[in-house]
């Protein structure tokens, strides 16, 4: 582990405090805790997948996409 992974995970960490005291600070269950963690995680998911598949989707849809200048030429 060099220098940036252990800063990385000091990082995530520190993220990860922030997030479990706002939840405890609210009181939120467990139930409603996972709930919501798999909401996000589903939001995440489907915004990656039109993310990585925005040329098949296009091409299904029939869009194509914007022009763009070739490089060689000024």
């Amino acid at each position: 582990m060099n220098q940036f992974d252990s800063m990385r995970l000091v990082y995530l960490l520190g993220a990860l405090v922030l997030v479990t005291s706002g939840f405890w600070g609210r009181r939120i269950g467990m139930g409603q805790l996972l709930r919501m963690a798999l909401a996000w995680l589903g939001i995440f998911a489907i915004a990656y997948l039109i993310a990585v598949n925005v040329g098949p989707i296009g091409r299904a849809l029939g869009v194509t996409p914007a022009a763009t200048a070739s490089r060689g030429s000024v």
